[in-house]
């Protein structure tokens, strides 16, 4: 086990040694992507060229920024969602080296996935609104049931006070065992004012923020959707896209192995081992370190290449 600790230790001091590398390559990049930048009499939005440059400055940024945060402390859950975040971006380095539309697909995924948060967050919005409505109106019910003359128990100030202060602490325990945004900031503002607060600023902006979404979305498919007519998937496989870049094998592997405990399933509640073991993290590491030198590779290999032309 002493060996096996000394790896771990060795591995993380390697991993650790890599952060002003990719500082320094996701500097040229950035040199790069201005260039072309400024090179482009139309701009470069719907360059492949372009968008494979911002791919791989933003994984080396990335993975700059994750081996500076997660190799402090090792963790189950945090070093397996390393190994497969770094699987899922090796496979995305290769596709972008392979066929540079592939940087106009990652675009519009961007452009998707953007248009997708805002979509998810005019609707969690909008419930907003009518959960604090509803809280409003449970408050306001009970107050009303509350000073009704068939209760004269509560006849004095001092009950109803009493008694009216139970109803606020119910209705904002109620409030606050709910997912909501705003639930803390209704306990002070009041349910009402809060909802009104949402739906008049809230709601606009996030609904403008989706109008403009939408639109680029519209404007990228008509200019640049049939670059990639040949290589766009119907749906978004790992699993054929990691077959695509001769990665199939690991890719069965390491999502098979991760998930078993980062998903709630009946294996990951039932089993003894909540941790892994000392092997198996060094076996992580081990990929990890491999995976950050393959993308460091590739990500090298493609500014060497683009500065020949």
């Amino acid at each position: 086990m002493k060996d096996v600790r000394e790896k771990i230790a060795s591995l993380i001091i390697k991993i650790r040694a890599l952060q002003p590398e990719f500082e320094q390559l996701s500097n040229l990049y950035r040199i790069k992507i201005r260039e072309e930048e400024s090179t482009s009499p139309s701009g470069p939005i719907y360059s492949g060229r372009y968008w494979r440059f911002v791919a791989y400055c933003d994984a080396l940024v990335r993975i700059r920024i994750l081996t500076e945060r997660n190799f402090q402390y090792l963790e189950t859950f945090g070093l397996l969602s390393m190994t497969r975040y770094l699987l899922e971006l090796t496979v995305w380095m290769k596709l972008l080296e392979q066929d540079d539309r592939f940087g106009l697909l990652y675009n519009r995924m961007l452009l998707v996935d953007n248009q997708s948060y805002y979509q998810k967050l005019v609707d969690q919005l909008r419930r907003e609104v009518a959960f604090l409505n509803s809280c409003d109106s449970l408050e306001k019910a009970k107050r009303e049931a509350l000073l009704k003359p068939s209760e004269p128990s509560l006849a004095s100030q001092k009950l109803i006070s009493s008694a009216w202060k139970a109803i606020e602490d119910e209705v904002d325990e109620l409030a606050a065992n709910k997912f909501s945004l705003y639930s803390d900031d209704a306990v002070t503002n009041g349910y009402s004012f809060q909802a009104y607060l949402v739906e008049k600023k809230a709601v606009p902006n996030a609904q403008e923020g989706l109008n403009e979404a939408t639109a680029a979305i519209v404007e990228f498919d008509k200019n640049a959707l049939s670059a990639i007519g040949e290589i766009r998937p119907k749906k978004w496989k790992w699993s054929d896209m990691s077959t695509k870049v001769g990665m199939a094998e690991e890719y069965e592997f390491i999502y098979a192995y991760t998930s078993r405990m980062l998903h709630a399933t009946p294996i990951s509640l039932t089993t003894d081992q909540k941790s892994l073991e000392e092997v198996e993290v060094y076996i992580m590491l081990r990929y990890c370190a491999v995976k950050m030198a393959e993308v460091f590779d590739v990500a090298q290999k493609q500014l060497n290449a683009s500065t020949l032309h």
